[in-house]
């Protein structure tokens, strides 16, 4: 028996003791972080299931982890041995309609459920006659949990910043006013570190810092540990009319407003803390956050920065690529972790490279299948003899946030690997050179991308894009390219927003191809004076070659290679300055004209 087995053993004992049916226990942490930081991460201790999103389950006699499509494989492999059925599904209430028996008793943290859940938990919880409660009893098990993190916050360099503290408030303070309330309450750690300009490194991965932010008409109140702050940049903060407050009394504090019209975001608070404000009679204004809406939105300097930042990001995967088939040539046995730190040691060169942007991965063959795998020191392949290695990696620098993922060829290539590539890069040029309406809803558009590969009979269970933060979270909402994403009113295509483009193809137990880079909407201006509106498009913000061995080009039509020689043209006139000679020659030679 595994020791996720005996924690769940352990954990339906409790179960009975506190006379509960069902415990639920999510991903998130108290600020519904998609990615939190290691001491919030319950779902995880309990069922020794690592990927970023789902919920564990655990019912007297059994256990379910629900998750998405792009974790069924890994399901199968991180939960074996462990008594934990793992079910793919978009959503846990939606198993549960099925799965719970009426006249139950469920029991779940809420400050680990958004205000948007238990609206859906509370319904299905009325249809089955049965009742909620408000336990957490992962840490009465969890023993050896780590301290919350302790890491020194920091100021943006203003000369990255896309605009100061005050204008964003200012901003933030109109949209309150439109839509009539008089405060903002806001747990997501990405907006209160937009807002703020601060970044610190309490998250793995996402430069962020535990703590919350309330504004008001006049000021605003940051809960943080104060010892994280040094005395200057205090004095800054409160020069903007922001002031410190100690992260651990931000309940008391809700529990002392009264009379307010808070402007609530239900997707990114939780359950608790929305009762803690009703409890004072105080209205709440359900909407998403201003400052959500505002970072989606890259700034022309923001844009003008990370498009540097590209440059760096450029420089260290071609010099990475050139070490790496110089090694295979060699003979030197590479394993998946050499990948990741030899990524990590070119990147840390260039001096504004903080950390990476999440853990990197680093797939040979039928590894390359799980969309979200990672090598382990206990668990891990070496590349050797014939295959393909996927690589998806990104960076922290101060200047943007990157995201690329690229496949190899090692060994000899077989015409399969060529069919699938090519296929995968077409449906990323199919996007990267759409052209649609402005505002159109970007879930309407994942089919420009997925038509390509329907022709072939391929499907993913990924979405094609996802948002990204400027030095901030490599998953940035709302923006989402994704016919499964449910339609969202902020999911639109403006000015500004950028996203990547990632279509994949995966053989289970043989090898996953995914192409990714990262474009941010402007204007079709080829299009500007059209009678029938606006239109965007994309630009492509990402600099690195593509694998011209695993290209096809019969399967290429003229507008694919066009798009195809002008993507690798600007590659070579951007990084080539920055290159040694024999470096400039290797890159020459990757972004000639098909």
């Amino acid at each position: 028996m595994s020791i996720y087995a005996d924690r769940i053993k352990t954990l339906q004992s409790l179960m009975k003791k506190k006379s509960l049916s069902l415990f639920i226990i999510p991903s998130f942490d108290i600020h519904l972080s998609e990615y939190p930081a290691e001491c919030f991460l319950q779902r995880q201790y309990i069922s020794g299931f690592k990927g970023s999103a789902g919920t564990l389950l655990v019912f007297l006699k059994e256990a379910f982890l629900i998750s998405d499509g792009r974790y069924e494989i890994q399901m199968k492999k991180e939960l074996k041995d462990s008594n934990i059925q793992g079910i793919v599904s978009t959503d846990f209430t939606t198993f549960l309609k099925e799965k719970l028996k009426n006249n139950s008793t469920i029991g779940i943290d809420f400050k680990k459920l958004s205000m948007h859940q238990a609206i859906e938990l509370k319904k299905l919880v009325k249809s089955k006659n049965s009742k909620l409660k408000n336990i957490d009893l992962v840490d009465e098990i969890w023993t050896d949990k780590p301290l919350l993190p302790s890491e020194k916050i920091f100021e943006q360099r203003a000369i990255f910043c896309g605009e100061n503290r005050l204008a964003k408030l200012t901003k933030i303070r109109e949209e309150m006013s439109l839509k009539k309330a008089n405060a903002n309450f806001i747990s997501s750690l990405d907006d209160i570190a937009y807002i703020t300009n601060l970044r610190g490194l309490d998250v793995d991965y996402n430069p962020v810092f535990l703590s919350f932010l309330y504004i008001d008409e006049n000021e605003a109140f940051l809960f943080v540990d104060s010892k994280k702050l040094d005395s200057k940049l205090k004095q800054k903060l409160q020069k903007d009319k922001i002031f410190i407050k100690e992260y651990e009394t931000c309940f008391d504090f809700i529990a002392s407003k009264k009379n307010l019209r808070l402007l609530i975001d239900p997707n990114k608070n939780s359950f608790f803390i929305a009762k803690l404000f009703k409890k004072q009679k105080n209205k709440l204004i359900k909407d998403t956050n201003p400052s959500t809406i505002l970072k989606a939105c890259k700034k022309p300097k923001e844009l003008l920065n990370l498009k540097d930042a590209m440059v760096n990001d450029g420089v260290a995967l071609c010099k990475f690529f050139i070490w790496f088939e110089r090694a295979i040539k060699k003979g030197i046995l590479l394993s998946e972790l050499d990948i990741d730190k030899k990524l990590c040691e070119f990147r840390s060169k260039n001096d504004l490279y903080l950390c990476d942007s999440f853990a990197t991965i680093a797939a040979f063959n039928a590894n390359a299948a799980l969309p979200h795998y990672r090598a382990k020191e206990d668990s891990f392949s070496y590349i050797k003899a014939d295959g393909l290695l996927l690589i998806d990696s990104g960076a922290q620098y101060q200047n943007g946030t990157t995201d690329i993922t690229r496949v190899v060829s090692v060994g000899k290539v077989k015409k399969e690997y060529k069919k699938d590539y090519t296929t995968v890069l077409k449906s990323l040029i199919s996007m990267s050179k759409a052209v649609f309406p402005r505002n159109i809803n970007l879930v309407l558009i994942d089919s420009i991308a997925r038509a390509k590969m329907w022709e072939e009979g391929f499907e993913y269970k990924h979405g094609t894009g996802h948002g990204v933060g400027y030095f901030l979270n490599v998953h940035e909402a709302p923006i989402v390219l994704s016919y499964h994403a449910k339609n969202n009113d902020n999911n639109k295509a403006k000015i500004g927003v950028l996203s990547s483009i990632e279509p994949g193809v995966y053989r289970e137990g043989k090898w996953g191809i995914r192409l990714e880079n990262l474009a941010y909407i402007d204007e079709a201006t080829s299009l500007k004076d059209s009678e029938f509106g606006n239109f965007n498009c994309f630009k492509t913000v990402t600099l690195c070659p593509f694998e011209k061995k695993l290209i096809d080009k019969n399967l290429l039509d003229e507008k694919e290679i066009k798009w195809l020689n002008d993507y690798h043209s600007l590659v070579f006139k951007k990084l080539s300055p920055y290159l040694k000679t024999n470096e400039r020659k290797w890159l020459e030679q990757k972004t000639s004209a098909l």
